[in-house]
């Protein structure tokens, strides 16, 4: 009986071998429609989010740094509008004096007094 080779001549063997196959006349034929085949279902199983995000991402990375910049900026000052629109009715009433501080203290009291009345 023959000793077994180590895996490392296992592997040149298998190599060897394998250089003097090749695939029948029928895959050649049908690797493109399988191909298109395999990433159409790939696509369908991915979000509508996930494909956006892919679409968006691969059109960044072939926009100008010039442009990125400008968009980064655009989409900055879009972000920032509304906020600065926003910001003077988001503040809670002005407090000129004293009494009004003491009154906007007692809220919270005054809105569970009322509720037990209600009931």
């Amino acid at each position: 009986m023959k000793p077994e080779p180590p895996p490392e001549d296992w592997a040149g063997r298998l190599i060897r071998l394998k250089r003097y196959e090749t695939p029948g006349e029928v895959y050649f034929e049908n690797f493109m429609d399988e191909f298109r085949e395999r990433q159409r279902s790939e696509a369908l199983r991915l979000s509508v989010v996930t494909l956006a995000m892919d679409r968006l991402l691969t059109w960044w990375r072939g926009v100008p740094l010039s442009g990125r910049l400008a968009s980064a900026v655009a989409v900055c000052a879009l972000c920032a509008v509304p906020v600065l629109v926003l910001q003077p009715w988001s503040r809670g009433p002005v407090l000129h004096t004293a009494e009004d501080v003491a009154v906007v203290g007692k809220l919270p009291a005054l809105a569970e007094v009322s509720l037990v009345r209600e009931f």
